[in-house]
């Protein structure tokens, strides 16, 4: 399995990990701060609550709970979110790249971290799908099935993401091991 991430060299590599993760680090912090407010009775996780709504009705009860101020935040945090899918998707890819690089002796393993990080861009398209939908229910939208479709696609894009996050942390224990045993 091939992967554009493949020919970076280890500087490369490294650099473009760092940048991506500062900025995936810096857009998370912004997030963070934008949908504070939504957070409440009716959406006890905040904008988590909205993409998980699932039904007309659950959502409507959260954009009501919300005051013009919160809508807005809610507006600016889905337009942020789509370079923030940009940034965390590239993060993981490079990272799920540059594990499997390093184990590369592990085939499985490394085919594996390949396919993984070829997967954090279709989860990044699953964000996007599921911020439109969520803005166009922020502009008054009475379409049933956009807070299922939202909810679909968080749960897809969670679930790769997930498998990028485990897979990582397998590589970098397995690393750390590796590292610490040949001492």
């Amino acid at each position: 399995m091939n992967h554009p991430f493949i020919p970076l060299s280890r500087k490369q590599h490294l650099l473009w990990m760092a940048v991506a993760a500062a900025t995936t680090f810096l857009l998370m912090a912004t997030q963070f701060w934008a949908n504070a407010p939504l957070t409440n009775s009716a959406a006890p996780a905040g904008i988590l609550s909205f993409e998980f709504a699932g039904t007309f009705a659950n959502a409507r009860l959260m954009m009501h709970s919300w005051d013009y101020s919160a809508k807005m935040r809610a507006a600016f945090g889905l337009g942020l979110d789509f370079l923030y899918l940009i940034a965390y998707s590239m993060t993981l890819a490079l990272a799920c790249v540059y594990i499997a690089k390093s184990w590369a002796l592990f085939n499985g393993f490394s085919k594996a971290g390949l396919l993984i990080a070829w997967l954090q861009w279709p989860a990044a398209l699953f964000d996007g799908i599921e911020n439109a939908a969520l803005i166009a229910l922020l502009s008054d939208s009475n379409s049933a099935w956009l807070p299922p479709l939202a909810y679909w696609m968080a749960a897809a894009k969670f679930t790769l993401v997930g498998i990028a996050l485990l897979y990582l942390m397998a590589g970098f224990f397995g690393l750390w091991w590796q590292i610490r045993t040949n001492k």
